[in-house]
């Protein structure tokens, strides 16, 4: 699996390289393309300047165009596998949960 599969797999982002993508966690929005991953954080070519930006967080401020809020996903995820882990929930309501959370059709 290649670094970049590893972050759409694990991070259930649209990432692929080439892919534009707005990040919006600096102090004015940096548009440009996906150029490489490292396998859990992406580098962007900015459309400004021409430059390497990163690393990135895939769901941390990362818009890529399609409407949804990656970072909101991956938190409501992280206090899932927090009941698990706890014991609070089992392993098969785990799956369940967070397979409504990401909704029905996950990004691959």
């Amino acid at each position: 699996m290649s670094r970049m599969a590893s972050v759409r797999e694990f991070y259930g982002v649209p990432a692929r390289r080439g892919a534009r993508v707005t990040y919006r966690g600096y102090p004015e929005p940096v548009r440009g393309r996906i150029i490489s991953s490292t396998g859990s954080h992406l580098y962007i070519r900015r459309d400004d300047n021409g430059r390497r930006f990163g690393p990135l967080h895939p769901t941390c401020a990362m818009d890529y165009g399609d409407g949804r809020d990656y970072g909101a996903e991956m938190d409501a995820i992280v206090a899932i596998r927090n009941d698990w882990l706890n014991h609070r929930i089992t392993a098969e309501q785990f799956r369940e949960r967070c397979a409504a959370v990401r909704g029905v059709n996950r990004v691959s």
